[in-house]
């Protein structure tokens, strides 16, 4: 059972309506770092990621999030099934710029006799129209084959942390206000004639 003691008397209208009240205000620390999957979306979002929320005592139930004095919209806390970090997304910064597009220039498809060798060549570019450095956790992909016919190597990955389990790329980088990360993605995809890639 918890039990809250409102620190000021508030009037309640007798209008049979339903009423917001403050009962708490909690000021707590968080990190802040954007997020960003180009493959999947063009965007970047800011994600905070709280510790020590385990003592406010929170109710399952829809949150409205606010930033910088404005709505952003809605998340849903469940404290029952959340980790010692608690996530919430404040959504999209469009001064966050983010673009992801294949160089043709330097990808190819070549045949060696029975077989067809693919180069794939993708660059990532994230540019800070905001006035402060920002940190930035970018994620992608490379394909991964499950059929022995077919080989996929890597070429270059930036720097980024690889997954062989799932193939995800992962870099965190900080970009000063005003400047553009380049990243690029390359890999060769090896595969029998007779056999159609999709994707």
């Amino acid at each position: 059972t918890v039990k809250f003691k409102l620190s000021n008397p508030v009037n309640v209208a007798a209008n049979n309506q339903a009423q917001l009240l403050d009962i708490k205000n909690y000021e707590i620390i968080s990190d802040f770092q954007y997020y960003t999957v180009p493959k999947m979306e063009a965007a970047a979002f800011l994600v905070a990621k709280v510790t020590g929320w385990e003592n406010l005592n929170l109710f399952a139930g829809k949150a409205n999030i606010f930033f910088e004095g404005s709505f952003v919209g809605n998340s849903f806390i469940d404290p029952s099934i959340t980790t010692d970090t608690l996530t919430l997304s404040f959504g999209r910064d469009n001064r966050i710029v983010v673009q992801r597009e294949k160089l043709p220039e330097f990808s190819s498809k070549n045949f060696s006799g029975s077989r067809i060798k693919e180069k794939s060549v993708y660059e990532l570019t994230i540019r800070n129209n905001k006035p402060d450095i920002v940190e930035i956790l970018i994620e992608d992909q490379i394909p991964l084959s499950t059929d022995k016919e077919i080989d996929v190597d890597i070429i270059n990955i930036s720097g980024a942390q690889f997954s062989a389990e799932t193939g995800k790329l992962s870099w965190i980088r900080t970009i000063e206000p005003g400047k553009t990360l380049e990243l690029r993605i390359e890999y060769e995809v090896t595969y029998p004639k007779k056999k159609v890639l999709i994707g």
